[in-house]
């Protein structure tokens, strides 16, 4: 048997308004970073980034689903 993932990931409660906005901000604009340089604009990093779907109201690839 072979593990991909770890098990202890590093899970982050929500436990406030603050935090629920912040972590999705989080992973949008890590793509733009210096470090990174993969988009310009947030809505531009196509991959495993929900960002466009928020702005179009569009799932590209039809698996993100919040309602």
């Amino acid at each position: 048997m072979f593990q991909f993932w770890k098990k202890e990931p590093l899970a982050i409660l929500i436990s406030n308004k603050h935090i629920l906005i912040d972590k999705p901000n989080y992973l949008h604009n890590n793509p733009l970073k210096d470090k990174w340089q993969l988009a310009i604009l947030l809505e531009d990093y196509r991959f495993f980034s929900s960002a466009s779907f928020y702005k179009y109201e569009k799932d590209e690839f039809v698996f993100f689903n919040p309602f």
